[in-house]
């Protein structure tokens, strides 16, 4: 099963956990404003990583999970 996550409120959005670095292409100078989006993020994604772990062992458990699956609704609208 391909589990595809959106955003769930755990540490990966804090500062200890990313990393970024300058963007050498000019092409990429655009993905540089993203970086601000992300980091006021933190603590306001709306997933609930518990509910996802409760749906995946359900999923994994299940007699024929999915192939792939888009987990949290900002997953599922980026897929549409």
């Amino acid at each position: 099963m391909i589990v595809e996550p959106g955003f769930f409120r755990t540490d990966l959005l804090i500062p200890e956990s990313t990393g970024y670095t300058e963007s050498s292409i000019d092409d990429y100078a655009e993905h540089q404003a993203d970086r601000g989006r992300v980091e006021r993020m933190n603590g306001l994604q709306g997933g609930d990583p518990a509910k996802l772990a409760a749906a995946r062992v359900q999923l994994v458990g299940s007699a024929e999970p999915p192939v792939r699956w888009a987990a949290g609704s900002d997953a599922v609208a980026a897929l549409e």
